[in-house]
Order: structure tokens, then sequence, then C-alpha cells
């Protein structure tokens, strides 16, 4: 992905996903490995697909996660997480 993932924005893929920018109040799912080069920003809450609560940012990989900061993020990642 060149440049930002907007609030309220969804990436999904069975691999591995590179986000050349940010993360903001975004969903982001990765079947591989995650890279966000400037970070990712939570902000306000929101509700997930099951209707719960949580941070602003969901983030969920199945390896490993390479990113510059965490800011009131929800993050799942089965491999390392790298800040």
């Amino acid at each position: 992905v060149k440049g930002d993932v907007e609030s309220n924005m969804k990436v999904v893929a069975t691999g591995d996903i590179t986000i050349n920018g940010c993360v903001i109040k975004a969903s982001i799912n990765s079947g591989g490995r995650l890279v966000i080069s400037q970070g990712i920003i939570g902000g306000d809450s929101i509700r997930n697909p099951n209707g719960e609560q949580q941070r602003g940012a969901i983030i969920k990989s199945v390896g490993i996660l390479t990113t510059s900061f965490i800011d009131n993020a929800n993050v799942e990642v089965h491999g390392n997480i790298l800040v």
C-alpha cells in the first residue's frame, strides 16, 4: 500500500502486507508478515465485527509485525513484534 491507511478502511490479505505510511484507526489482517513503515495510530474506540468495543486500530498478523510505533491499538500477532 502506497501511503496511509485511513480511518475506517480495511486491508485483508492471505499473504504479506507492506504499508508505506501510517495506519490510522483502520483494520489490517495479514496472513503473513506485516510491515507498517510509519506506525499505528489507534485513536478512539471502535466496534469490532463481533460488536465489541476495541481500541481504534485493529491489527492482526500471522507473521512478524514491524512498525515504528504503536499508539492505542489492539494488536494480535502470532510472530514477533518489532518496534
